[in-house]
């Protein structure tokens, strides 16, 4: 037994009701907590009741524990008492909500034994200390969910798990994964370093306003470090293993009773009706007797069917060959009929019964073997399990000590394993895809992928497709499909068309501006004008001499113009503006090694960067190509459409529709710092960033929605 000190603390955020309800209660008698942590939805009424049940059974646990009881025993009687009156509850009408709307961790943590149970979906991180100071880190809810079948009502709280708490471990109960919101590092500190209370608040500070945050934390304090091991059914003492071993104890005292043939023979006793009355053949003259009578009968039957044969050979009337065949079946069942009774009475038993006996044989040699094959079939698939199970956790750890390499590579062999797990029942279904679910979390976290599940809709341009989009001087502008200009208003959350006359411009694709115009490529082809202030929209002179352009750039008093078929290879064309407009286009790429054939897309700060259809990003000064490469990105970029920098930003923004995402680069080292996306990103065609409200804005078909951006500060 470990003599620790335990210290608890929780957290539920004020004023909001649909925050999970946490509840520690210090047990009478002893050095020791029991808690419970639960949420339920959606029913408020169902919450309430359940709520109710499970606070009454967790106070009267920690009330009436007592100085010598027994931690394992107190705590298997407690769940019992538990899942039957939840199971009460149910029958009696209390709520009738699905049990996957239950999620629930509860437990009891004392002399050094920590004994818990759950389930649903929860995080509940158990940070050991090793003895080099490090913390390895598990999820102990994947534990329950690991050896748990589907949840019932009937059984609520059916594992029963333990392990050992020694100084410096903390378990860190949450309805939210806190790992994805915190740096693994912050996390370690706060929850080992501070005191419960004050890990709690420090840890609400880094997610965001209005969120429904509950927290339960225990840490455990002295000075014995000690190296614990993942915790494990405690299955030699519990209540399940009882049961099992009960069962399996009736099957092997059954196999060692009196055997079946045995029974068989000692029951079946046969008189010879031939020699004296009342004097008992011998049980294996008996047998051989019957088994010579049936290989006569079966002698007989085939050369009875050889003469049959022969004769009906030579029939050639269909009405003859059934009359000699009718009569053939008639004598043959008289001398049939006349043999069996020539049998001894005791044969024909004998007979039947071994026939009974060869089917109840095959019956049961055909049951056993499909019994051994399907527990040797549930070893060997909780075998794989346990090996995903373990390539998961420590891809995990390899990501607390960031090395994103190693962590890769293990959940990259955890995804084939677990691609290999059978989905041939419903329990297995749902544990493959709770596992799948586990691992695309952890890759996701090593991509830098932020999904968002439901991005902000702040606009919609009814049946009017958007096809570019522009930030000028705060004032978001969209160009529709109509040849139309369209204004955001903020306030109203629509779009407001803008009064110009279209004349002969063309549907907008590419845009930039200055302090008073805002330039359009259009599909004329050519370059048009918009001015806001007076809502004039009028073409320009200005349009490819040869190939299409791809996309213009407004930097200072020159205009930037990309094509990609210019010289065979690609060019930017520069033009000085004047008063009248601008000058003659002139080859402002002096020297390059790579080919700008397939490029689509330029941003300027200074310096000029040219992206490629494959993502690649060249990069451009004083007309001279510059050595300058990007990070990998995970997927790799397959089809980009834009980039985007500006001389105030430190980053580079890449809009790949295909992929529904914004990629975000480090633009002085090139490297790969997130990648946003969403489902709701379904036929993206522009995006704009503004970077002073850390607001990314996506014209997504008719649909503007906007994104926080979380990489800057």
């Amino acid at each position: 037994m470990i003599s620790v000190i335990l210290k608890a603390g929780q957290y539920r955020e004020p004023d909001a009701p649909s925050a999970a309800e946490t509840l520690i209660q210090p047990l009478e008698g002893r050095s020791g907590y029991a808690f419970a942590f639960w949420q339920m939805k959606p029913a408020k009424e169902a919450s309430d009741a359940f709520s109710g049940v499970l606070q009454d059974h967790v106070q009267r646990l920690a009330s009436s524990f007592g100085v010598g009881a027994n931690v394992q025993h107190r705590f298997e009687q407690f769940l019992r008492a538990l899942n039957e009156a939840l199971a009460t509850q149910v029958k009696e009408g209390a709520w009738s909500i699905p049990i996957g709307h239950v999620h629930a961790f509860l437990g009891v943590a004392c002399d050094g034994l920590i004994f818990f149970s759950g389930t649903g979906d929860l995080s509940a991180l158990f940070l050991h200390r090793r003895s080099n100071g490090h913390y390895q880190v598990y999820n102990l809810f994947r534990s329950i969910q690991t050896e748990q079948a589907l949840p019932s009502w009937e059984k609520t709280f059916a594992v029963v798990l333990d392990g050992d708490m020694h100084p410096g471990d903390v378990l860190c109960v949450s309805n939210s994964d806190v790992q994805r919101f915190l740096p693994a590092d912050d996390l370690n500190r706060y929850l080992s370093t501070l005191p419960p209370a004050s890990a709690a608040e420090k840890i609400r500070q880094h997610y965001p306003a209005r969120t429904d945050l509950s927290l339960l934390i225990l840490q455990a304090h002295d000075a014995t470090p000690f190296v614990l091991g993942r915790a494990v059914p405690h299955s030699d003492v519990s209540v399940e293993h009882l049961a099992d071993t009960a069962s399996e104890t009736e099957r092997l005292l059954e196999d060692q009773g009196q055997g079946f043939f045995q029974a068989i023979r000692a029951r079946f006793t046969l008189r010879n009706t031939r020699g004296v009355a009342g004097v008992k053949r011998p049980f294996g003259l008996r047998t051989l007797a019957a088994a010579k009578g049936i290989m006569r009968t079966l002698l007989t039957a085939m050369r009875w069917m050889g003469r049959v044969g022969k004769q009906l050979a030579h029939v050639r009337g269909g009405r003859e060959f059934l009359r000699i065949l009718t009569q053939h079946m008639h004598h043959a069942k008289e001398r049939l009929h006349g043999r069996v009774h020539r049998v001894p009475r005791a044969s024909r038993y004998l007979f039947v019964a071994a026939g009974a006996l060869l089917i109840v044989l095959v019956v049961g040699i055909t049951l056993i073997s499909r019994s051994q094959t399907k527990t040797k079939m549930e070893d060997a698939y909780k075998a794989q399990v346990v090996t995903v199970q373990e390539r998961r956790d420590q891809a995990a750890a390899a990501i607390i000590y960031r090395d994103e390499q190693k962590a890769r590579g293990l959940y990259e062999e955890a995804q084939r394993l677990v691609d290999l797990l059978p989905t041939d029942t419903p329990e297995h279904t749902w544990k493959t895809a709770h596992l799948k679910s586990d691992i695309i979390a952890g890759l996701e976290q090593i991509r830098h992928v932020v999904n968002i599940p439901t991005p902000p809709l702040r606009a919609d341009l009814g049946s009017v497709q958007g096809t570019a989009l522009h930030l000028q001087n705060s004032q978001l502008y969209a160009f529709g499909a109509d040849k139309r200009v369209y204004r955001f208003d903020p306030g109203l959350k629509a779009f407001a068309q803008e009064e110009t006359t279209n004349g002969t411009v063309g549907i907008v694709q590419h845009t930039t501006s200055d302090d008073q115009t805002i330039l359009l490529l259009d599909d004329r082809p050519g370059i048009s004008r918009f001015d806001p202030e007076h809502r004039q929209l009028q073409v320009t002179d200005l349009k490819p001499a040869s190939g299409p352009w791809a996309d213009i750039n407004l930097y200072g008093k020159r205009l930037f113009i990309l094509s990609p078929g210019e010289g065979g290879d690609g060019q930017v064309l520069r033009l000085s503006k004047t008063d009248g407009g601008f000058g003659a286009p002139a080859h402002w790429i002096k020297s390059k090694t790579t080919g700008l054939n397939d490029a689509i897309s330029i941003a300027i700060d200074g310096t000029l960067y040219v992206l490629k259809k494959n993502g690649t990003i060249v990069r451009f000064s004083n007309g001279t190509e510059m050595g300058w490469s990007s990070a990998k990105v995970e997927p790799p970029i397959i089809e980009a459409r834009r980039v985007w920098t500006s001389g105030d930003s430190e980053y580079i923004y890449v809009l790949e529709p295909i992929a529904k995402r914004v990629i975000v680069y480090v633009k002085q080292s090139g490297a790969f710092i997130s990648q946003y996306r969403s489902d709701a990103f379904d036929r993206l065609t522009d995006f704009a960033v503004d970077e002073k409200n850390r607001v990314i804005y996506l014209l997504s078909g008719s649909k503007l929605y906007s994104m926080t951006a979380s990489h800057l500060k």
